[in-house]
């Protein structure tokens, strides 16, 4: 991963949360307004979360390709089934904790609904994975979220990722009196980027994108990627559907069926996901459904929209291996429901296999 220079600057909120310790790209400098709302935004994290950990990341202000308003690129573990489970019981503290665990397939592998895959010939109609290939024995764990998890130490030296933002839009950064008309929600904005990096994401982006341009860099077959080159992120293991033709499953499936958050195997219908940009509704399956103000993790941003964290995301926060500052974390703001605009793209480096 490239870095422009390496300045390192913490920030922490008044609770005992995370910690981000932020190394400055270009366009940015100490005090600025772009670095005052990255702040905001990692204290909104800090506020709700309470895990002892140093979040390291590299934050960038500069132009960016055309209609994209932030690019974020993350750091991947790969890491076995078994001990990804065994760390969610290990730091299961929540209700939801308890839910979400007991109710997880047996550790060691998977089993889900998939497609666009190299192994069916990028089909469309969705098939049952299951068995040993890397994808039900492996789970794709983000730099941030193995902090959490004490996968890797919580102050371990590697950097979890970095985020870009684009110089040529016209941003708000300061959401205390609302979003002026005409511009984007910076602290807003910020706080969805990070939201990724800490572990909202899903591999299905993987698939659609593959199955899509079918000369995936990632793949070893040059095509679709096949289930010996991807897993499943740990958000996944709670992306479920009903309609498969598999009963109610676990869903790595790019298609316009719906995806939904559930904790307790599918049993009940949680909040939408978003299910691909190719293949699916057009928005990118790392998000909530668009324009159903489900939360800041939703796929797209208005200019002149306040955005805030909501119930939704912080629960997905909780059970994917973050701890939460309160036990029953309530509403800490709605997020508006706006006019479709730029979604920012989500990118990924992936790390050796634990």
């Amino acid at each position: 991963m490239r870095v422009l220079f390496a300045l390192l600057l913490t920030t922490q909120s008044a609770l005992a949360g995370p910690i981000f310790s932020f190394t400055l790209g270009g366009g940015i400098t100490v005090g600025d307004q772009v670095y005052n709302g990255f702040n905001q935004a990692a204290a909104r994290w800090s506020s709700v979360l309470s895990d002892n950990v140093t979040v390291r990341l590299t934050i960038g202000y500069k132009s960016l390709g055309s209609g994209i308003l932030g690019s974020t690129t993350g750091a991947f573990y790969d890491v076995s089934d078994s001990a990804v489970k065994a760390a969610l019981a290990a730091d299961a503290k929540s209700a939801d904790d308890a839910t979400a665990i007991s109710h997880l397939q047996s550790a060691g592998s998977n089993s889900f609904v998939i497609n666009h895959t190299n192994n069916c010939a990028n089909c469309t109609t969705p098939y049952l994975s299951s068995g040993s290939n890397f994808d039900n024995t492996h789970v794709a764990v983000t730099g941030a979220q193995a902090r959490a998890l004490g996968l890797v130490p919580a102050n371990f030296a590697a950097s979890d990722g970095e985020i870009d933002f684009s110089s040529n839009f016209s941003f708000d950064f300061d959401p205390s009196n609302g979003i002026s008309s005409g511009a984007f929600d910076f602290v807003g904005v910020a706080t969805h980027e990070i939201g990724h990096l800490l572990g909202f994401v899903s591999t299905v982006d993987d698939y659609d994108f593959c199955g899509h341009t079918l000369n995936c860099v990632s793949s070893r077959s040059g095509t679709a990627l096949s289930e010996n080159e991807d897993d499943p992120t740990v958000l996944d293991y709670f992306r479920f559907s009903t309609d498969s033709g598999f009963g109610t499953r676990m869903d790595q499936s790019s298609d316009n069926r719906s995806k939904y958050f559930s904790i307790d195997g599918g049993t009940t219908l949680g909040p939408l996901f978003s299910n691909g940009t190719y293949f699916g509704d057009g928005r990118q399956a790392s998000h909530w459904k668009d324009n159903l103000g489900i939360g800041i993790m939703d796929p797209t941003a208005a200019p002149g929209e306040l955005l805030a964290l909501t119930r939704n995301d912080i629960r997905a926060l909780d059970v994917i291996g973050w701890d939460l500052a309160t036990p029953e974390p309530g509403t800490t703001g709605l997020l508006g429901v706006g006019l479709m605009t730029v979604v920012v793209r989500l990118r990924r480096t992936r790390r050796n296999v634990l």
